[in-house]
This record gives C-alpha cells, sequence and structure tokens, in this order.
C-alpha cells in the first residue's frame, strides 16, 4: 500500500478494528478473515501455515476430571444436555477469587435442578500443578487436566481470553450462548437469568477490575455505550465510540476528542470521538461538567 493512501490505511484499521501495531490479520483465499490475531500465531509457531485457529471440536478436546480424579468423557457432557460454562480462571488471581464463590453458590442453587441443567469446565490458568490443585479442589464441577497445556491454550485462543477471570456459556450441543457472562453471573444471584444470554439493554458490572458499570444501549440506527469509573466520589463517563480505562485522578485533558480508544479487555473502538464528562462532588464543591 502507498504510504499517501491514508485514507484506505484508516478504513482497513477500523475494518479489522486495529488498536495496536504491530498487528497481522490473515486472510483465506476469499478475503475472509482467517486469523485476526496472526501475530499470535505466527510467534507461537512460524511453521504452522496458513495459522487457522482452531475450533471448539478441536480445541476442548474428549475427556475432564473432577477434583477427586473421576474422569468425565464430552459424550457423556452432552448427553446430559446441559447447558456449559467454560471457566477461566487462576488461584493467584485477586478478582477470580472474588468471582469463583459466586459461580460455586449459582452451580449449587441450580444442581439437580431439570430445568437448569449446568456444568463449568473449569481451564487453569495457574503457574504451577500444586497451584491447580489447591484451587480446583475448591470447585464442585469440571476441568481440562493441567498437564493438557496445548488444549488449555487453545480454549484462551478459540475465546479470545484478554484478562481473567472470565466466562462463556455454551449450549449443551457446544453452541456459543454469550462469550463473556461473568456480569450476568454476578448480577442474577437468584439464577432467574439462566443460561444467561445477552441482552438488547445491559447494565454490566463488569470489568476486568470489577469497576466500571457498561451500559450499551441498541436502538435503530444506534449504537451507544457509556463507561463509568467509580473513583471515590468522581464519575467518569465516555460515550458515542469508545472506552479506556480512565486510571488516576481527572485531568484536563480527558475532555478533549479522541480517536479509537481501547478499554480494558478490548474496550469498543467504534465510532469516531469520545466524550468525557466528569462530575465533581467533593465536598459538595464543584460542580458538574459536561463535554458536548
Amino acid at each position: 500500500m502507498k504510504f499517501s493512501e491514508r485514507d484506505l490505511k484508516n478504513k482497513l484499521s477500523a475494518k479489522y478494528k486495529v488498536s495496536g501495531i504491530p498487528s497481522l490479520v490473515i486472510l483465506d483465499e476469499k478475503g475472509d478473515v482467517l486469523n485476526k490475531d496472526g501475530r499470535t500465531a505466527v510467534m507461537k509457531d512460524p511453521e504452522a501455515f496458513p495459522w487457522k485457529p482452531p475450533t471448539l471440536a478441536e480445541a476442548i478436546g474428549d475427556e475432564f476430571v473432577r477434583a477427586d480424579g473421576s474422569k468425565v468423557s464430552l459424550s457423556s457432557l452432552k448427553a446430559s444436555g446441559a447447558n456449559v460454562g467454560i471457566y477461566f480462571s487462576a488461584h493467584w488471581c485477586g478478582p477470580c477469587r472474588q468471582f469463583t464463590p459466586k459461580l460455586i453458590e449459582a452451580y449449587d442453587k441450580m444442581l439437580g435442578d431439570p430445568a437448569k441443567p449446568f456444568e463449568v469446565i473449569f481451564v487453569s490458568g495457574d503457574k504451577d500443578e500444586a497451584g491447580f490443585k489447591e484451587y480446583f479442589g475448591s470447585m464442585p464441577w469440571l476441568a481440562v487436566p493441567f498437564e493438557d497445556q496445548s488444549r488449555r491454550e487453545a480454549l484462551n485462543e478459540y475465546f479470545g481470553v484478554q484478562g481473567i477471570p472470565h466466562f462463556a456459556m455454551l449450549t449443551g450441543d457446544l453452541k456459543m450462548i454469550n462469550g463473556n457472562a461473568r456480569g450476568s453471573v454476578m448480577a442474577d444471584p437468584e439464577c432467574a437469568e439462566f443460561p444467561w444470554r445477552p441482552k438488547l439493554v445491559t447494565d454490566v458490572d463488569e470489568d476486568c477490575e470489577g469497576k466500571f458499570i457498561l451500559i450499551i444501549v441498541w436502538e435503530i440506527g444506534l449504537t451507544s455505550c457509556f463507561v463509568y469509573r467509580r473513583e471515590r466520589h468522581r464519575h467518569r463517563r465516555f460515550a458515542d465510540g469508545g472506552m479506556r480505562r480512565g486510571l488516576g485522578r481527572p485531568h484536563r485533558r480527558t475532555h478533549r476528542r479522541r480517536e479509537g480508544h481501547q478499554g480494558c479487555g478490548g474496550g469498543t473502538r467504534r465510532g469516531r470521538a469520545v466524550h468525557a464528562v466528569h462530575d465533581g462532588h467533593r465536598d459538595g464543591r464543584r460542580h458538574r461538567r459536561a463535554a458536548s
């Protein structure tokens, strides 16, 4: 591509949601996306051309284990008709240790309920087997064997895991229900919304640090995304096309228009501008500011 063709470059960046460089998107002979994270695939195995990512059937494997050492086959899991949660977590992860008890409560609540068949498969991110065994020992569900590192890596790749805890929901025949169901579980302690299908209007207390409320509103021809960060008595709002971390104290530069912001775990990259509004309530002495 010629350097002068900046408009084309920007269109390609938007089409393939490029948020940083280097970025390698691999297309097939028809021009369809084969692998949107070709950089990682090439670094992992330079000789695996054309670096096609694994399918779920290839990644998930045929057998799982329980904490007591017993084994469960994929065929028996499918025969049970249970909806399946894929849980990416590790014992060293603080947010994981907060979410795991909530997921166990939901699991125990639905255990034995024929109207809500549910099973979970734990995919460990632990650094050693001792940590895996200690953590998995507190869980009532299944796991990918820790020694099967290639399968764990393939599942992380398939589900596009950017951070943990990450929780995805599948049907009994392993069709995707919700690729990011962690917030739905946290917001539904009674499991009334099981199997936690994504909603057109969602209020999710969900982030890699659990400190954002993400509200997505879908209307005809309009998508708006708002992120509020609660930090002491300060609130930040990002709308019309982007998110970013918003860490630290408010700064005047926060109110400038930016392009293509990315938040934790990928964020939202669509749209042309970000409008930030800082509501200062410290000691009741500040007035609301609004950026239009």
